[in-house]
């Protein structure tokens, strides 16, 4: 049975997506339906507004991680500075 799941990860994890988007997305479709829209344009705009919504998101995280990555160096001469001024000359540590 375990086996038949592994094999089967490839169409069941898509399926699981696809099947929890639809719930998540469905209230905005009903709501764009109640407006005198029909379904497939009430679905159209529903996913182009989760698109550019997804999109978005996804780049302010790419923005913030090329910062992080920037300044890497900096903060990695922040972190070695009181570590390096603390050891003296001619002594060991532990």
């Amino acid at each position: 049975m375990i086996a038949v799941l592994y094999f089967a990860q490839d169409l069941f994890i898509p399926l699981a997506f696809a099947i929890t988007l639809a719930l998540i997305l469905t209230p905005a479709v009903v709501w764009l339906q109640k407006l005198p829209l029909r379904r497939p344009v009430a679905v159209v705009v529903v996913m182009i507004l989760t698109l550019a919504a997804a999109g978005e998101a996804s780049w302010v995280i790419f923005r913030q991680l090329v910062g992080v990555a920037n300044e890497l160096p900096r903060y990695q001469a922040i972190r070695s500075a009181p570590f390096i001024a603390s050891v003296r000359p001619g002594q060991t540590s532990l």
